[in-house]
């Protein structure tokens, strides 16, 4: 039987469109809690705007981990401690946000509770409306430095798709020595410490818990699931994957909005018999 189960989450465990987690998506999740296994949330989101994940998935009960800004931070669900961090220093910060005000990409840092922002775009639309991110919008009359309180572990640059796609290359050009650029979607840049990822992330938490990553499951649907896909022991991509997520699994399920996670679940079950 695995001993850890990783997934994403949006587009692989919550639906977007029903702004849910399918319900036999729930109740995979809890049947392989039954049988003693370890469950990995591995997101892009932040610590806070995961709570509503672990709270429904009853990861505050029950022995898991909460991977969030790609790999920036990992946390205990069940104590909710923070067990490692990478986050970025200041000093890169103030040089992507000039890239930013020059290039007219907002420039988006997380915070304990919210996400800072010095503009509005259909990115920042889609983290508030449908992730479920808090935002604090800056004037620029004000100083957008007195809101940062302490170093992050993900920061982005979000605008409309056209403005993404012409700076994507352009960023990783000047940054990527430093840091790991990510094209996360058509209104995102996200951006992380240089070696920071998902897979990575799951690299130390599974040394920490004694365990190896043929004892792993993971499912995920982006570019950034993709190292973590093609490594787990077990892998699956969902049928709204990314082509690179679709390749480096070893096999295909279902949609998010179908359920495709229990689909996985049932044929890992399966292949246990």
């Amino acid at each position: 039987m695995i001993k850890v189960f990783i997934t994403d989450v949006d587009g692989t465990l919550y639906d977007h469109k029903r702004m849910e987690i399918p319900k036999a998506n729930i109740d995979a999740i809890k049947l392989l809690q039954k049988k003693g296994v370890i469950i990995v949330i591995a997101t892009a989101r932040t610590y806070a705007s995961s709570q509503i994940i672990v709270k429904e998935l009853d990861m505050e009960n029950k022995p898991g981990y909460l991977i969030a800004s790609n790999g920036g931070s990992i946390y205990d669900t069940k104590d909710k401690s923070l067990i490692y961090e990478k986050p970025i220093p200041m000093s890169l910060l103030y040089e992507l946000h000039k890239y930013g005000l020059n290039n007219d990409l907002h420039f988006n840092v997380e915070q304990d509770e919210y996400v800072v922002t010095n503009g509005y775009d259909p990115g920042i639309a889609i983290d508030n409306q449908i992730v479920g991110v808090n935002f604090m919008l800056t004037s620029p009359l004000n100083d957008y430095w007195a809101k940062i309180t302490h170093e992050p572990y993900k920061v982005s640059f979000t605008q409309r798709k056209e403005l993404i796609d012409e700076h994507y290359l352009k960023v990783d050009k000047l940054f990527g020595d430093r840091l790991y650029i990510c094209h996360a979607g058509d209104n995102f840049i996200d951006i992380v410490l240089k070696d920071v990822n998902k897979s990575t992330a799951v690299a130390h938490l599974l040394d920490k818990l004694g365990y190896d990553f043929k004892d792993v499951a993971a499912i995920g649907d982006g570019d950034n699931d993709s190292w973590l896909l093609a490594k787990a022991g077990f892998s699956a991509a969902m049928a709204n994957g990314t082509a690179l997520a679709k390749s480096s699994a070893k096999v295909l399920v279902g949609s998010c909005a179908d359920g495709g996670l229990s689909e996985f679940v049932e044929l890992l079950l399966k292949s246990e018999e």
